[in-house]
């Protein structure tokens, strides 16, 4: 990717021809900044736009592409696993309604945050280690598959764990037999809350406005569930998803499937961040805990040493 950096009205041509212009508002005028993608008063500007603001962006666009795929393969995954378990009968297993406000109201708001306020390092981090930018979090294909591989693990957690839980014909006290809506019903109820919760779990910067994105999206998701199950008698969610929450089985499948799918996240996150750390994770613990031994040194020498950057540049950790 080529980036043009100009101030005068000479590099309007080549502000154009880069992929990335920024132009230079100055003594020459402001052709070139009305010309380039980007216009900052002064050179010195260009370190912020650069360090912060495109590292920052280029982080959280990369991680919103990902957790759209997982959320939205760990949800609907399991309608392929019922089409095998129902001999491909063609019957939806979620309503209309729940389809249509999945991503748009109950999954949409926490990833509006976590493409706002993402940060990994703060700012002060990110511009006294300017070579943190050279190890950029950019989208590849591993991660994109491990995140999808991991959906699809959560996803056959959720569908055949709600297959066991309503195997009996009844599963209330007052006898109220199972069908297609109560069951539908009950895997996304199970997934809302696996997907959100795996949401929590990749966030790594917390702002008063996430706190609140994900409380409004869990109080949608019931708020909505149950104005559909008590106001509409003709809707085919009629009463489904008040008898969920009325059954206790219903409750503690949710207290069991999180921790199923998630420890292996966190266990793989644990292990990774121990055994093989980016460069990232060392500045996070060498600010987080400015006491601890983690202060980088020195090129590589003959002690323990882990890669760092991309030009298999090593550092020594103390």
């Amino acid at each position: 990717i080529c980036l043009a950096i100009g101030d005068g009205g000479n590099d309007v041509s080549m502000l154009q021809q880069a992929h990335v212009g920024i132009g230079i508002k100055g003594p020459e005028g402001s052709q070139a900044a009305r010309a380039a993608d980007f216009a900052v008063p002064q050179f010195r500007c260009i370190e912020r736009l650069l360090l912060i603001h495109g590292r920052y962006s280029l982080l959280r666009n990369t991680k919103v592409i990902y957790q759209f795929f997982y959320k939205n393969v760990a949800t609907f995954m399991t309608c392929v696993w019922y089409a095998f378990v129902s001999g491909a009968s063609g019957m939806p297993l979620y309503s209309s309604w729940s389809m249509l406000l999945y991503n748009t109201v109950y999954t949409s708001l926490p990833s509006l945050c976590l493409g706002l306020f993402e940060k990994d390092l703060q700012e002060h981090i990110v511009l006294s280690n300017p070579q943190v930018y050279r190890s950029h979090k950019k989208l590849k294909s591993r991660p994109l598959f491990h995140w999808v591989t991991n959906a699809i693990f959560h996803s056959l957690i959720i569908y055949f764990g709600c297959l066991m839980i309503m195997q009996e014909p009844a599963y209330t006290s007052w006898g109220y037999t199972n069908d297609l809506q109560i069951f539908g019903q009950f895997v996304l109820f199970i997934s809302i809350h696996v997907v959100q919760s795996k949401i929590l779990l990749e966030t790594g910067h917390w702002v008063i406005w996430t706190f609140v994105a994900f409380l409004i999206s869990i109080l949608s998701f019931y708020t909505m569930e149950i104005v559909l199950s008590i106001c509409f008698p003709s809707s085919e969610l009629y009463q489904i998803f008040t008898t969920l929450l009325s059954t206790p089985r219903v409750w503690l499948t949710l207290l069991l499937a999180i921790p199923a799918c998630l420890v292996c996240d966190v266990s793989f996150k644990y292990f990774n961040r121990s055994t093989w750390p980016e460069y990232w994770h060392i500045l996070q613990e060498q600010y987080r805990h400015p006491n601890l031994s983690t202060d980088i040194v020195k090129p590589y020498s003959d002690s323990n040493t882990v890669p760092l950057l991309e030009d298999d540049l090593e550092y020594e950790l103390k």
